[in-house]
């Protein structure tokens, strides 16, 4: 039974039967023909073909990419035996149209007559002998020689098919121990030594879970591996074009596998191949929130606007009936004493009094004064009971004012970063009005340096009003070590990096590309990803005992204090002076 698609009218409806058997298997939306079909024998295509079929010039190699919007949803038929067959493949192998995601069929004679083509391990291509016994076949390396899978046969019982699945990366798992070049970045020498066995985790967090992940992958592949380190993920150096690190090796194809995931960049992504996202690295501020009494008056918060007002409304009436009292006993009745002074100064000090619970400064032998103070000492003693109370408790209070880069940039918070590649990078990069102004007026201009390593960034966390961008599971791994439990309350975080949680990435176009990504989809849904990321990542610590902990009042806690203590000790002087000039002018002057 010949299979050769220009065999005459005799030949064609074999064809149509053993295509629109295939076509089940494939399901194409269309089928592409190059081949050297008659007229007659394209009508009988047309008429008996249960599929959009459409025929190619076999010298029209461009119309693949012209008139085929979604190659994947498409099946290319080509036969060997028409003139030009071997200079189309030609044009075609060099256009990579023989990879991922085009699908063909090529009719030939026999497996021998298999052409020299580069069909890597992504490549779909099924060969169809005379006797429909049907091959698939490819390469692993374009230098390896062929490996062939039998997909099955095809006879007038319908189609016999081999394969347990119509899956490429589930047929072609075993890459039978070639070697795939990884690179990975790590920035700290140390880390070598300790790549597996998770000692000292916040160092090189991301190259660990990455490497982890990676060596699951190329066992699950039958791979073995050559590593390569390199100590940064790879930056264009504006001045020559050059990319660096981990980058330079998978552009310019020194590296199969970056093996350390690495941020969205626009002017990578025409250079790599982004996969999947392994490691929920993130990087921000990171600060304790400052006390309360930084950033408002404590002073006045304990009462709102309206209990103040009203208290200064009770405090002034009280003044004035009390001062109204005293006129009267003063006018109508002789009582000799201090509690017959009816100055008004004494009035207004015997309301201060009564507010600090001080006393008074009269002894009232009325009734009336006495009904007048007591209630007037009674009433203001449950408001500074209340007062007292609540001024202990902001003591001891944070603010979560600061929430943004705005509110970051006018805090008094100093700042520092990480000293790490990224850091280094994008910060300089920073053209956002906001986070420019934070680099130039607070990173710049840092007391200590502005990239401080992290163990010395921590230390200065717990020590200092100070915000520290880096990489928060390295942190909060330090933190968790090196905090008492009540400083590990109030840990605040202000993202800078407008970034994604990094991805795992290829070298561009590689036949690896869909055979590496099903498997890290494997990986993370079979739950090793999330085991790797919960060994070596740190979650922010919980706060167990937050208000617990002692604190001394600082002296900016008193700092209202003080300036009421001065403006009174200056008007006192003021008033001094007054009394001095009206004395030595022989004015007399009763205050």
């Amino acid at each position: 039974m010949s299979v050769r698609l220009v065999t005459g009218a005799s030949g064609v409806p074999i064809l149509v039967n053993f295509l629109n058997e295939l076509k089940e298997v494939y399901h194409p939306l269309q089928i592409v023909a190059y081949t050297c079909f008659d007229s007659d024998e394209k009508k009988y295509f047309a008429e008996n073909f249960n599929s959009m079929l459409k025929f190619n010039s076999l010298e029209a190699v461009s119309s693949l990419v012209k008139d085929e919007d979604a190659p994947h949803l498409t099946t290319y038929l080509l036969d060997l035996q028409c003139n030009n067959s071997k200079a189309f493949m030609e044009a075609s192998e060099t256009r990579k149209f023989f990879q991922h995601p085009y699908r063909w069929v090529i009719f030939g004679s026999v497996l021998s007559q298999v052409p020299e083509i580069e069909t890597l391990i992504d490549s779909n291509v099924l060969f169809v002998e005379k006797n429909f016994q049907l091959w698939n076949f490819y390469r692993v390396r374009p230098s390896l020689p062929y490996i062939f899978e039998y997909f099955g046969h095809w006879d007038e019982t319908g189609l016999q098919i081999n394969h347990t699945s119509m899956v490429l990366s589930r047929r072609r798992r075993n890459l039978q121990k070639i070697p795939l070049k990884v690179t990975i970045v790590i920035t700290q020498n140390q880390s070598m030594d300790h790549l597996e066995d998770y000692q000292e985790r916040h160092i090189d967090s991301i190259g660990k879970v990455n490497f982890a992940v990676t060596k699951v992958l190329l066992e699950s592949l039958n791979a073995s591996s050559i590593y390569n380190r390199v100590n940064t993920w790879g930056y264009l150096n504006q001045s020559t074009g050059n990319w660096t690190g981990m980058m330079e090796e998978l552009v310019n194809g020194r590296s199969d596998i970056g093996g350390t995931s690495l941020f969205f960049q626009t002017n990578r992504i025409p250079l790599i191949d982004y996969l999947s996202m392994v490691t929920p690295t993130r990087s921000a501020f990171l600060f304790r929130a400052p006390p309360l009494s930084t950033v408002s008056n404590i002073y006045l918060l304990p009462f709102t606007n309206l209990v103040w007002l009203t208290t200064g409304f009770i405090v002034v009436l009280a003044v004035i009936f009390i001062f109204t009292i005293l006129m009267v006993q003063t006018k109508f009745v002789n009582f000799e004493g201090p509690e017959n002074s009816s100055r008004f100064s004494d009035c207004i000090l015997i309301g201060i009094s009564a507010i600090s619970q001080m006393g008074i400064i009269l002894q009232p032998r009325r009734m009336s004064l006495r009904i007048a103070s007591i209630f007037l000492l009674v009433a203001l003693l449950f408001l500074y009971t209340s007062y007292t109370a609540n001024i202990v408790a902001l003591l001891q209070s944070t603010a979560r004012t600061i929430t943004s880069l705005t509110d970051l940039l006018n805090s008094n918070l100093e700042v520092a970063l990480d000293d790490n590649p990224y850091n280094r990078y994008y910060f300089p990069m920073a053209t956002e009005p906001i986070r420019r102004k934070i680099y130039e007026t607070k990173v710049l201009t840092a007391k200590g340096g502005s990239y401080i390593n992290v163990s010395d960034g921590v230390e200065r966390l717990r020590r200092e009003s100070f915000a520290f961008h880096t990489e928060l599971s390295v942190s909060y791994n330090l933190i968790e070590r090196t905090f008492y439990e009540h400083e590990k309350c109030n840990l605040q975080t202000v993202e800078f990096l407008q970034v994604i949680d990094p991805w795992y990435a290829i070298r561009k176009n590689s036949s690896f590309k869909e055979l590496i990504k099903v498997n890290l989809f494997r990986i993370r849904e079979y739950g090793i990803q999330a085991r790797e990321n919960a060994k070596i990542y740190t979650k922010q610590p919980l706060c167990t005992s937050h208000g617990q902990n002692f604190a001394s009042v600082r002296l900016q806690e008193c700092y209202g204090a003080f300036v009421i203590l001065a403006s009174g000790f200056a008007i006192s002087f003021l008033f001094f002076v007054m009394e001095k000039l009206l004395v030595n002018s022989g004015r007399i002057c009763l205050i």
